[in-house]
């Protein structure tokens, strides 16, 4: 599915950096796999992982084009969340900023201009992803299996 999606850390509503260890370690990236602007992974499915930045000794955010549909990218993504204090830009139908705990709140930018939602699992990530039903509902299903793909009210 064609769309990007954006990882930022914050404290008290400015860039917060995180070494970029952390973030190879829980994608599973090692130095060998950087090829072209980012770093790159395939998963067992065939999907493929594009993280742009990762040139810097510490991140505050990161691109990621074209997310894969391998479950266990969207489990080390919510990982993140939750071992961060950041929140996940969905830029789709209706700007999404995705927290994976309420104390991050705080730390966020007051000017954010879209939906904020607390996350609680792997799962909510994923039914936050907007745009043409059909498309979303294949994407999902393709991830997770018939029995979680659903829209949020």
């Amino acid at each position: 599915m064609g769309f990007d999606i954006f990882w930022l850390a914050f404290k008290d509503g400015k860039p917060l950096s995180y070494p970029r260890r952390l973030i190879e370690d829980i994608f599973g990236l090692t130095p060998t796999e950087e090829k072209r602007a980012g770093n790159v992974r395939e998963y067992s499915d065939g999907s493929v992982l594009e993280i742009y930045s990762l040139e810097a000794p510490e991140e505050s955010s990161l691109m990621i084009c074209r997310p894969p549909a391998a479950l266990e990218f969207w489990d080390a993504l919510f990982a993140l969340m939750r071992k961060t204090s950041s929140m996940l830009v969905i830029p789709d139908q209706t700007t999404k900023f995705l927290v994976a705990s309420p104390e991050v709140l705080p730390h966020l930018p007051p000017d954010l201009k879209g939906e904020i939602r607390v996350v609680s699992a792997t799962a909510d990530i994923l039914a936050a992803i907007d745009g043409p039903q059909e498309r979303v509902q294949a994407y999902v299903r393709q991830i997770v299996g018939d029995a979680t793909c659903r829209k949020d009210p």
